[in-house]
């Protein structure tokens, strides 16, 4: 069911809020950019945010795409709860985040070691924004969710878009605080299955930069990490979860072979089935 209460059942075109399956939406932005010659991956992100502190300068936006920057996690590091209850983190928002991070201390050196940070993820949001020029939900509707046909994906963001037909989160937070969630790029996309199949055929076909520059995506770095896909055994995954809504995709690029499991009731067996399905097809 996408919402009990209505007794709406889920449909191919039911949007779910994909987690953190979004960050390899907001790679691609960034990947889109280094193709137009805009940025390189390999510049410090100190070139874009002049708020950082002197000593990042080593902090590169690879860095960021592969978790390997060396900042804390903003939604579950020890360090940030505090923070988030002060600012009631349902309404935490990227420029908040951009402030609290300035403030705190590198876990470990940039490149050395390997931490999944949502924190580097809103960061590439507002990169994307910055060398675009564009505001984010913009720029991603147009050069990345249109250019795959993707009509009812969208980002939940600050101006808390209607999403008609949305599934309700089932789950550990009600769903009227993760509807107000807007940072955006560690998470933030709603999406339905029909869609996700469009963004993997796009994928698939190289629709948006040429093969060499997604292969850069699909490298493994430390902890089998690309950019927003973790690489393994000749496939590509990724998993989210916010609340309820429990996201899985699994591709085997080139094969033709394509899972994406979307959840709104926070099954432990996501996963699980994602998995059984992959063995099966192959």
């Amino acid at each position: 069911m996408a919402n009990i209460e209505q007794n709406t059942s889920v449909s191919p075109n039911t949007p779910f809020r994909l987690a953190s399956v979004s960050k390899q939406f907001f790679s691609m932005g960034i990947l889109l950019l280094e193709e137009q010659g805009l940025l390189s991956v390999n510049d410090s992100v100190s070139l874009y945010f002049s708020e950082f502190p002197i000593g990042w300068s080593d902090i590169k936006i690879h860095h960021l795409m592969s978790h390997q920057s060396g900042r804390p996690n903003y939604t579950d590091s020890a360090a940030t709860q505090d923070w988030l209850n002060d600012v009631n983190r349902a309404d935490v928002n990227n420029a908040q985040v951009l402030d609290w991070v300035i403030q705190q201390s590198l876990d470990f050196s940039p490149g050395t070691q390997f931490n999944y940070s949502n924190t580097g993820y809103v960061i590439l949001s507002m990169l994307i924004e910055r060398v675009s020029q564009t505001p984010i939900e913009i720029f991603m509707a147009n050069s990345v969710f249109g250019v795959a046909g993707m009509s009812n994906t969208l980002i939940y963001d600050e101006s808390k878009p209607d999403v008609p037909g949305r599934a309700i989160s089932y789950g550990s937070m009600e769903d009227d605080v993760i509807n107000q969630i807007v940072a955006t790029g560690d998470a933030g996309i709603y999406s339905t299955v029909e869609d996700m199949l469009l963004w993997s055929s796009a994928l698939d076909d190289y629709l948006f930069v040429k093969k060499s520059v997604f292969e850069k995506a699909i490298t493994p770095n430390l902890e089998h990490y690309g950019y927003g896909w973790i690489v393994r055994n000749k496939l590509i995954l990724h998993s989210g979860v916010q609340g309820g809504f429990h996201t899985y995709i699994i591709k085997k690029q080139d094969a033709g072979m394509t899972i994406i499991v979307l959840s709104n009731g926070g099954p432990a067996w996501v996963e699980e089935l994602a998995f059984k399905i992959a063995a099966f097809l192959q």
